[in-house]
């Protein structure tokens, strides 16, 4: 036996020697014959439970749909399904590191790896009821600051059962204890006397009441393990599941109480001493910040969140804790001066006569200063103003030499000379500001003043000179960061499998479980060490080029030596140019990029290279040389101008591709000849480095020829399989003239938003699938209104319709498909239900519509047969694997785990199908795996089918030889 421990936990499986599994690899022919041809036959041999078909009904926003446990997960993946049997990989021989590496099992499909998520046992324990009350403070609009001073106000802590320590505060409206309350609870809190300001005047009075919830006043974590093991509140068909969701919510509510309970539980500790940006704490005092210029610091926190997971068929289902690293922008605490020098690059003379021009970047940068708090700094100070907190309002249009007020004088009780800023400091205090031209910065906080009479004379905002200012620690920066310093944090973000490991564990540290007085006042327990559960790593697919086959190792990346693109542009390539940049823009306060200059005939060598060696790779090129010239004006978007015009002249038509030398890499001119040619010609570009020019290397004119062969139609390679009209393989024989079998239709869909602050509205992109081998796509994108989620009625109608008809007139033959993979990224758990009822719903509609018009136009009435399965994918989640195996070959050079790397067990919903699909190598950093989450297959695909099916097509990115 190899190794000392069990490689699968939960299964009580034991690793075979590598001569036991020889021998347990040579079943009887009988026996193999009926583990290929009969999908559903369950695998005695193993003890495997057979693969179930996923869920045909749509999840609420937190639970999915009920399987019975013993159709719960298979163990293993299982070959011989709807479509052929997985291949075995025929290069498991070099992706071997020593004699003692797994090797395939029995069915010849997978391979087994252990890995560890970044998730912890979550134990409930039991206990007592917990109750939920509703808090009212003031009028309901006050700020957070303003709510978190009276939720740890003595006078509050006086009145409530147990003091503040037994009660739990979502710090907005909502509170739990374990007290039950029957009547409601009112008080006026004075905020003077919280502040320990002077308590004999006007008390400065906000209205607390507390009462007890109208609904799920009464909770008990014991709910939970009946929800998990309940039925399914969506069972049924998936039409009549959408209409009764409002019913199925409120059958789900103790449930999503129990959870927004426990949510807060684990918050509440950190959220008390570190900054806490949703479900993520950092800790500003810690040594750890890195500078990313321009004001920007970069720290590291934690992220926790509770989640439900399925159990091993040993163990039930639990909760988990889900632990990750996390990373958040912030302003560096400093003067408001520093911070502008950093921001513009310009000095504060410069900076000081042309802030107020809107136009220059300057002024952009100063507004970002807005809804930040401050301090401010000078001599003289009492010792109350040396602490307190100032909100930026606005950068006012004045100087501090040109805004003028009244000031208050205390010794007359009256209103004072009018003055400058700078000549109040400057009397009041005895210092001159250094920097008087630079804007005053408008506070919150208005002062009103009343004479003798109670009247009012003055009111009107404080202000203060910038460069008294500083900016007050853990502000968050919400705006858009430049290359540089996206460049930076990435290099500062990323680190390989090991070392993230031990981070993640160092940061537990920083939520310090053991302490946490509101997990041991509710019974809660977190076991420090991560789950171990069982993956399985699917075999790579073989690329089919023209007249060439491709056999992949596990490396998840090849190259395109000897081979020819599965199909070449289609049209002859004659009508295009290549011109050399020689435009480097620099933003001032950035350092110059490196610069490659190259003369005409450089290029021209490059371009007969490139020409020669499409050819070879079986593309269609005129034998003539194209257009090849150099920048001939100063202004880029002039010179393409030009260079466009002079290439449709000399051809008589519109390029077919532009081909851009350029001399770094600089995100301005890449910008400026995208929106050019995307924009206003129409027509294709392909930038290249001039660097990558000189050296002329073989391997890196095939990747760029492979980019090149793409936009002019072409495809690189596809999956090879065959075909299977059941389910709609990938692949069929062109040469037939009757119809060929339909295969599925992929519909891809996300809705990207504007940055933070920003007032530009969201885009909806819609992608549908445009050949048999689901390789090409034509897109299309609109915008989505401003931060809506949900793509519009209009949008599906007037731009994805248009779409799945040329599916249907090319690929479908004039046919609607009969299966069709609706993906969706960008959805989080509580927007599913809300995607089911909207998007999902009108998409059916459209292909419904379809249908009708097809009945009307042939004569013929025939039912609607399209069937759907709704995935969504999402790579914004914190769960992360490390391969724990004792064997090299179950992780990459720099640890992460191999490309093919499944996990769907341990770590994943208890209802419902749903994975983690490593698909891709990491060459830096660790890798992030795929959520997939199935909310609703009417095709009944089976999870074999399902998960070989996701992990080919990412071998079919045209423009990539990697997964």
């Amino acid at each position: 036996m190899v190794g000392k421990d069990p490689p699968i936990l939960g299964t009580g499986a034991i690793p075979l020697s590598r001569k036991d599994q020889r021998k347990a690899k040579k079943p009887s022919s009988s026996t193999s014959n009926n583990s290929s041809n009969d999908p559903m036959q369950e695998s005695s041999r193993q003890g495997q439970a057979r693969p179930r078909a996923l869920p045909t009904s749509p999840p609420d926003s937190h639970a999915l749909s009920s399987i019975p446990q013993s159709l719960m997960r298979s163990q293993k993946p299982q070959a011989g399904t709807l479509l052929e049997k997985i291949a075995e990989d025929p290069d498991k021989q070099a992706n071997q590191d020593s004699a003692e590496a797994p090797v395939q099992d029995l069915a010849g499909d997978t391979v087994q790896a252990l890995v560890t998520p970044s998730n912890r046992r979550l134990d409930c324990g039991g206990g007592a009821y917990t109750y939920k009350n509703t808090v009212h403070i003031g009028s309901g609009d006050e700020r957070c600051g303003l709510i978190k001073l009276v939720l740890a106000s003595a006078q509050l802590n006086h009145l409530l059962p147990g003091g503040r320590k037994n009660w739990l505060f979502d710090g907005f409206k909502l509170a739990w204890s374990k007290h039950e309350r029957q009547e409601e609870l009112h008080v006026n809190i004075d905020l003077n006397r919280e502040r320990g300001r002077n308590t004999q005047g006007e008390p400065d009075l906000v209205s607390v009441m507390i009462k007890p919830a109208s609904t799920g006043a009464k909770i008990h974590l014991s709910k939970i393990d009946d929800y998990m093991r309940g039925p399914d509140p969506w069972s049924g068909p998936v039409n009549s599941a959408i209409s009764k969701s409002a019913s199925a919510l409120q059958n789900r509510m103790p449930l999503l109480n129990i959870l927004d309970f426990l949510d807060h539980v684990v918050r509440q500790w950190p959220s008390e001493h570190y900054t806490a940006i949703k479900r993520s704490f950092f800790n500003h005092y810690q040594p750890h910040g890195t500078d990313l210029g321009a004001g920007v610091e970069l720290l590291k926190g934690v992220y926790q969140s509770i989640r439900m997971a399925q159990g091993s068929q040993e163990q039930s289902h639990r909760l988990v804790t889900n632990i990750n690293m996390s990373f958040a922008t912030f302003w560096k605490a400093s003067l408001f001066t520093s911070l502008l020098f950093e921001l513009t690059g310009s000095d504060m003379t410069s900076l000081s006569k042309n802030w107020r021009d809107k136009a220059n970047q300057n002024y952009d940068s100063i507004t970002r200063l807005r809804g930040s708090w401050f301090t401010v700094k000078y001599d003289k100070q009492s010792e109350e103003m040396k602490n307190r907190r100032w909100k930026v309002a606005s950068i006012l249009d004045q100087s501090a030499k040109d805004y003028r007020f009244r000031p208050w004088d205390e010794s007359t009780n009256a209103l004072g000379q009018e003055t400058s800023v700078y000549d109040y400091f400057l009397n009041r205090y005895g210092f001159a500001l250094e920097w008087p031209d630079l804007p005053v910065v408008e506070t919150t906080k208005k002062i009103t003043k009343r004479d003798a009479k109670d009247k009012i004379v003055s009111e009107g905002p404080i202000v203060y000179p910038m460069e008294l200012c500083m900016m007050q620690p853990n502000q968050r920066y919400l705006y858009k960061m430049d290359d540089k310093q996206s460049t930076e944090m990435i290099r500062n973000t990323m680190e390989r499998p090991e070392p993230r490991l031990r981070s993640i564990n160092k940061c537990l540290d920083l939520l310090n479980w053991e302490k946490d007085p509101y997990l041991k006042h509710n019974g809660l327990k977190i076991d420090p060490e991560p789950i171990k559960t069982k993956a399985w790593i699917l075999p790579p697919p073989m690329l089919q080029f023209q007249g060439s086959q491709a056999k992949l190792g596990n490396s998840g990346k090849w190259d395109l030596v000897d081979k020819r693109f599965a199909s070449p542009n289609a049209i002859h390539l004659v009508s295009w140019g290549v011109m050399v940049v020689t435009t480097s823009v620099s933003s001032p306060k950035t350092k110059p990029p490196k610069t490659t200059e190259i003369s005409l005939d450089q290029a021209t060598r490059f371009t007969k290279s490139l020409m020669e060696k499409y050819k070879k790779h079986g593309g269609s090129v005129a034998a003539a040389l194209p257009t090849i010239k150099e920048q001939r004006h100063p202004d880029l978007s002039t010179a393409i101008d030009l260079f466009y015009s002079e290439v449709e002249a000399k051809y008589t038509q519109i390029p077919q591709i532009l081909l851009f030398i350029l001399p770094n890499k600089n995100a301005d001119v890449y910008r400026c000849i995208k929106n050019a040619c995307d924009c206003k010609f129409g027509v294709y570009s392909q930038c290249v480095q001039a660097e990558g020019v000189q050296k002329g290397d073989a391997q890196h004119i095939s990747n760029l020829l492979m980019k090149i062969n793409a936009k002019l139609g072409g495809t690189t390679s596809h999956v090879v399989e065959k075909p299977n009209p059941k389910v709609g393989g990938v692949s069929t024989d062109p040469s037939k003239k009757e119809k060929l079998p339909l295969v599925p239709m992929f519909i891809g869909a996300d809705v990207s938003h504007p940055a933070p602050g920003s007032n530009a509205p969201s885009y909806a992109a819609m992608t549908v699938s445009m050949d048999r081998t689901a390789t090409r796509y034509a897109a299309a994108v609109e915008t989505n209104n401003v931060r809506v989620e949900m793509i519009t009625t209009q949008n599906l109608r007037k731009y994805l319709k248009p779409l799945i008809e040329r599916w249907i007139d090319s690929v479908g033959e004039k046919r609607l498909p009969e299966h069709v993979y609706y993906f969706r990224d960008g959805v989080g758990e509580s927007q599913y239900q809300k995607l089911m009822a909207t998007e999902v719903k009108e998409i059916k509609q459209v292909f419904r519509d379809l249908n009708n018009l097809q009945q009307k136009v042939g004569g013929k009435s025939s039912p609607f047969k399209v069937k759907f399965t709704v995935v969504v994918a999402e790579k914004r989640h914190h769960t992360r694997f490390f391969p724990q195996g004792p064997y090299p070959s179950e992780k990459d050079e720099n640890g992460n785990p191999l490309p093919g790397t499944v996990v769907d067990r341990d770590v994943t919903n208890p209802r419902g199908y749903d994975m983690y699909l490593c698909s891709h190598r990491a060459i830096l950093g660790t890798a992030r795996p795929t959520h997939y989450t199935v909310l609703m297959d009417e095709a009944k695909v089976p999870v074999n089918t399902f998960q070989k099916m996701l992990y080919e097509h990412c071998y079919q990115f045209i423009r990539s030889t990697t997964s």
